[in-house]
This record gives structure tokens, sequence and C-alpha cells, in this order.
């Protein structure tokens, strides 16, 4: 299979016949010979593979050859290489044949091809817009939602630390509050340490029980209530005082009236 039916040669007709086939009648490609042993033929790379599979003979001379006897033909290669060629796109470019990979890649007509393949994905923008603004829309009312939530809750927490503080400040106040309710009622009540002159009393009480020998000291809470007691019933100590008196005349009595019946 030579070159005319795979490549844009610029003239294949006008081709010298050095450089045609005489199997395919084409011009070469991929040109391959025996190395000069047993000959010299050359043909393309396919045409000579297909021989081989036949018979083991070169198609020209019947020579016996095998696969390892062939090799590429720099010199039919490189004569190739300088044949005209066109653009296989159609663009207008003519060159050596060895120029056209480099032409393929600035080709316009490829670059146009290109651009015309990118626009092709972008045919329907309009509804990819479409879709982008609703998704676009939805994450924005998403959105909205969750900062209204945040809103929420940091209104609640808010509100429940100002309710915690007024709480805090109220037990404060209920606790003055009755702190002086115990002091005031102490204070009625006549408890040491709740008077303003519990110093002087203490003062007085202290010089009282020195002189006093049968003074004992009373933890503060008994005497409080003793104290407290007296103030209540201050007369009750006098009653039972007079009644130990009339009892002790009334045994010392009688122990008159007995020494005298003895006598």
């Amino acid at each position: 299979m030579g070159l005319s039916e795979v490549d844009d040669l610029l003239d294949p007709a006008g081709v010298s016949d050095t450089l045609k086939c005489p199997v395919c009648f084409e011009v070469f490609d991929d040109p391959v010979f025996c190395g000069g042993r047993p000959c010299q033929h050359i043909f393309c790379r396919q045409c000579l593979e297909k021989a081989l599979e036949r018979g083991s003979q070169c198609p020209t001379c019947r020579a016996e050859i095998s696969d390892e006897d062939v090799h590429p033909h720099q010199a039919i290669n490189s004569l190739l290489d300088e044949l005209p060629s066109r653009c296989s796109r159609g663009c207008g470019w003519t060159g050596r044949r060895d120029a056209r990979a480099a032409h393929a890649e600035m080709c316009p007509l490829r670059r146009l091809e290109t651009a015309a393949e990118e626009l092709a994905m972008y045919a329907d923008v309009a509804r990819q817009l479409e879709e982008r603004d609703e998704r676009i829309a939805e994450l924005e009312a998403r959105l909205a939602d969750k900062d209204n939530q945040v809103v929420g809750v940091s209104r609640q927490l808010v509100a429940r630390e100002v309710r915690i503080q007024e709480l805090e400040a109220r037990e404060k106040r209920l606790k003055a509050e009755l702190g002086a309710l115990h002091t005031q009622l102490r204070a009625a009540l006549g408890e040491p340490g709740y008077s303003d002159d519990y110093e002087d009393w203490a003062e007085e009480q202290g010089e009282e029980a020195e002189g006093d020998e049968s003074y004992e000291e009373l933890p503060s809470g008994a005497w409080s209530a003793c104290h407290i007691e007296d103030e209540r019933h201050p007369h009750h100590h006098e009653d039972q005082g007079t009644d130990h008196d009339e009892t002790s005349n009334l045994e010392d009595s009688g122990a008159s009236v007995g020494v005298e019946l003895w006598l």
C-alpha cells in the first residue's frame, strides 16, 4: 500500500518510478530491502510482509529471504521526505513532506476546528447559566435560613444571660434583706453582738463575772438563751428566791421545836 492512498502528495503521478513499489506500483511507504544480500530490491514494508507470508522469496527475483534480512532503506526515505506535499485539511499549504507534521500544529483550519469544538461545548450556555442561577438562589436561601437560625439562637442566649443576671441580682438582694431581718430579730431579742452597744455590755458583764466567784463561763449560745429567758421572766427568779427563804425558815423552826422536845 503506497503513499497515494494515505498521504496527500502534491503530484503523485509525477514521482519517479524509482520511488515506487514494484508490488503495489505506488510511492514507497516505509521502504525496506534485504541489505544487499541476496538482492537489493526495495518494497513497501507491508507489501514485502504479505509476500513473505506466501513464501520466503523476493517478489522480484525469487531469491531466498527471511524476516531477519529486512532493513529500512534510509536513502529512499530521504528522497521521499523531499517530495512536495499539501495540507490534508485543504488550507492551501504546500511544502516538503517532512514539514507536514510541523504545519499540522499551526494549520488555521485545524485551529478553527478546535475553536468550533469548544464553541459546541458552550452551545447551551443559556441553559447552563439558568441552571447555575437556580443553584445560586437555592444556596442563598439556605444560607439565609442558617443565618436566621444563628440569630435566633444568639437572641435566646442573650435573653437567658440577662435572665441569669436578673436572678443573681435578686438573689443577692434577698440575701441582704434576709440578713438584715436576722440582725433586727436578734437585736430585738437582745442577743449580744447585734446591738450597737455590745462592746460596752460585754465589758460590764466581764467585770461582774470577775466579782462573782461562783460565776461559771457558759457557751455563748447557752448564755444567750439564759439571758433571753431572764429578760422574758424577770420576776420568776424573785419568786423562787422568796420560796427558798420561806422553806429555809420553816426548816429552821422545825429544827428548833425538835431540840426543845428532846430537852
